[in-house]
């Protein structure tokens, strides 16, 4: 677990490995590290950054987007289609 993972879960109300790891992924899109922010920056980002992750499950690329970069699917996304369901 990074040395984040307990401030990210403070922040947004879970604690599994998968979305903790997730949500600290999307927070680095575009910083160069975490260490310049503030307790009050780095809680608000990972409250976006979970929403972020939402959303692209709610549009079907959250478990496309983890696959690319070798991360958990975490549990709250929904499963894969079984082969020939629908």
């Amino acid at each position: 677990m990074s040395l984040y993972a307990q401030q990210i879960s403070d922040a947004i109300g879970r604690n599994d490995p998968a979305t903790l790891a997730l949500v600290e992924d999307l927070m680095r899109i575009n910083l160069t590290g975490l260490d310049h922010l503030t307790n009050t920056q780095l809680a608000a980002l990972a409250r976006r950054s979970l929403a972020d992750a939402q959303e692209l499950e709610e549009v079907g690329e959250l478990r496309g987007y983890c696959d690319a970069l070798g991360l958990a699917v975490p549990e709250w996304a929904a499963p894969t289609p079984a082969w020939g369901a629908g």
